[in-house]
């Protein structure tokens, strides 16, 4: 099948274009940024290249077959507040505003010392590990 190339012509990363129609390499087709995309030429497109915010790169590209599964790499998960501190403490901490990792790792000492039963030690440990965690 014969397909037209097109790239955003907004000079930015927004995304001038999302579609799926089976017609489009794949059923669907997402244009933002600078990357040259191969399309079919739907009336959403089309309305695009009229509207100037599509340029066309290339007529005819041919795409012989449909792209096979994207890889997925997994993501290890972001640290959270209960990774450093008890459960039993979130709610005290949600009490001085402390809701995550950031909140922590910049948190006064004393601010949560000013919490019955957490003593200077306790304290400074949740702050260096909040503060690892998120280096």
């Amino acid at each position: 099948m014969s397909y037209v190339t097109i790239r955003s012509a907004t000079g930015d990363n927004r995304v001038v274009l999302w579609e799926r129609d089976p017609k489009h390499p794949g059923g669907e087709v997402f244009v933002a940024g600078d990357n040259p995309v191969a399309v079919c030429l739907t009336a959403a497109v089309t309305d695009r290249i009229r509207d100037g915010l599509l340029d066309v790169v290339e007529v005819g590209t041919r795409v012989d077959a449909e792209p096979g599964p994207v890889k997925v790499e997994p993501v290890q998960a972001a640290p959270l507040l209960n990774d450093v501190v008890p459960e039993k403490w979130l709610d005290l901490l949600a009490g001085i505003n402390i809701h995550t990792l950031f909140d922590l790792a910049d948190a006064d000492p004393d601010l949560l010392v000013g919490i019955k039963g957490i003593g200077p030690k306790t304290a400074a440990t949740w702050i260096a590990d909040a503060q690892h965690l998120l280096n």
